[in-house]
């Protein structure tokens, strides 16, 4: 399996969607984004346990937010069009880069 380090992530967001000022939800994330989301959420699933080491309350979020783009990419496939949800008034992709930009490549 390939391993996929947190910085890597980042780059990819950055790369795929880009990075954002503030991680306030501005409903950016759309069904026209499905394919790019999509690979962000496998991206994530190749890191490494060990290498997110963030407190309880931001491994939490990070949990949400993937879960809310997984729920809205499942939406988008049938023809849905309404964007992905906040997390906590945030945007969901924004808040993966930033808690992913917290993440060491080593142990």
């Amino acid at each position: 399996m390939v391993r996929v380090f947190p910085s890597q992530a980042v780059q990819a967001i950055e790369n795929l969607i880009g990075a954002k000022t503030t991680d306030l939800d501005e409903r950016r994330i759309g069904h026209h984004l499905i394919g790019k989301v999509s690979s962000i959420l496998t991206l994530l699933d190749h890191v490494p346990d060990e290498l997110i080491n963030q407190p309880f309350s931001e491994f939490v979020e990070l949990i949400q937010c993937k879960e809310v783009l997984s729920a809205a990419t499942r939406r988008w496939v049938p023809g849905g069009i309404a964007p992905a949800h906040a997390v906590n008034g945030k945007d969901s992709v924004e808040r993966i880069r930033r808690l992913m930009a917290q993440c060491q490549d080593n142990l």
